[in-house]
């Protein structure tokens, strides 16, 4: 989204906070740095990390700047009760006093017209804001849903909150981005006063065909989230003895931190961490796994695997949000027996360059970077 503005001509700054114990290293940020022209990381501790020019207004002044505490200016009452208390310090979490502190020194420096944050957890700043700047919020999640569609399978990353909590938070911006349809309906029905668009994540399509690869290789690429870890661990323990009996030759390779989870790899898996290439990853694959039973937003690890034109297996929740005409491109289980059984037909079936050449072409048009900002695109041009 951040090369599209760019490319559409938007003058965008990028500002990161990174959460306490996920702080990137200084080759992390001068890479970043390289990508976009003004990219700024303020830490946790006060330190703001940029790459603007010594002579730069946007900064100017702010060195030795003191971080006030803005729970009073923003009303944050402590201990009213234990959930109020729960909810602000997520809040703080994302969104500290010390961002907030480099927005206004920013907004008054800069003078931006429009702010896009990610996640409704950085509206705690919107309030402090001047009223016409243009606020933009991209949910990526719904979080009040994730009792009924997460928590359920016992699965849960703290972040989940009520209906009146998420309507409170979307509704200190003017513009709410849903990640896929359904989610849209869901926010629509929260901010029914506010603007919603729905608007995905592009991706590169791999035009240039690769051949299925001869050797029966499983892959699965993941976080180590506790909904990817679950979907993991069942996988290993319920489909993937089944596959092994069906297809002997079959190997699982696990890319990502998900693959810490595995106390003991089962024969014929491999556990590979992070890997210094995603596209050798999936050129070596001959179908990509989604396990994960359960989820918000959109499965971004599904339409990556078919933006590398591999098949993928998942549950009903791996493809949510997935545009239509890639869905003929996954296999669909609803429960682990059947889940194994896909796996092992797709590494059974031959596959030909003709049908790679026609689901790329399907492809491309699904994941063009102007498909998918098209909404996002009539929205600023309104403003």
């Amino acid at each position: 989204m951040l090369s599209w503005l760019s490319d559409e001509g938007f003058d965008v700054l990028v500002i990161v906070c990174p959460l306490r114990n996920e702080m990137p290293s200084e080759l992390q940020i001068a890479r970043a740095a390289a990508i976009y022209p003004q990219f700024i990381v303020c830490g946790h501790d006060g330190i703001v990390r940029h790459n603007l020019p010594k002579d730069s207004a946007i900064l100017s002044g702010m060195s030795g700047t003191r971080v006030r505490e803005f729970a009073t200016l923003l009303e944050e009452e402590n201990g009213k009760d234990q959930r109020a208390d729960e909810l602000l310090g997520v809040l703080r979490t994302f969104c500290p006093d010390v961002l907030i502190e480099t927005l206004l020194h920013i907004e008054q420096n800069f003078k931006p017209r429009t702010l896009l944050a990610e996640y409704v957890f950085m509206t705690r700043a919107m309030t402090l804001l001047r009223a016409d700047l243009h606020k933009i919020v991209d949910t990526i999640d719904v979080f009040s849903s994730k009792a009924h569609k997460v928590e359920r399978y016992g699965v849960t990353d703290g972040l989940a909150m009520s209906e009146t909590e998420e309507a409170m938070l979307m509704a200190r911006a003017d513009v709410l981005i849903g990640i896929q349809p359904a989610e849209s309906q869901e926010i629509e029905r929260l901010a029914p006063t506010r603007k919603v668009v729905t608007v995905g994540v592009d991706f590169d399509v791999k035009e240039s065909v690769l051949a299925l690869p001869p050797k029966p290789v499983v892959l699965l690429v993941a976080s180590g989230n506790p909904m990817n870890v679950k979907g993991l661990q069942d996988f290993l323990r319920y489909s993937w003895p089944f596959v092994r009996r069906e297809v002997p030759q079959a190997e699982l390779r696990v890319v990502g931190d998900v693959g810490a989870s595995v106390d003991f790899a089962p024969e014929g898996v491999h556990i590979l961490g992070r890997v210094e290439s995603l596209d050798d990853a999936y050129a070596d694959a001959r179908v990509v796994i989604n396990p994960t039973i359960a989820g918000t937003g959109l499965k971004i690890k599904t339409v990556e695997a078919l933006s590398h034109l591999r098949p993928v297996v998942t549950f009903p929740a791996g493809v949510d949000g997935v545009a239509e005409a890639a869905l003929s491109y996954c296999r669909v289980a609803t429960d682990w027996y059947a889940f194994a059984c896909e796996v092992a037909h797709v590494l059974s079936a031959p596959q030909d360059a003709t049908q790679l050449e026609r689901r790329s072409r399907v492809l491309v048009d699904c994941f063009s970077a102007k498909a998918v900002y098209a909404p996002l695109k009539r929205v600023l041009d309104e403003i």
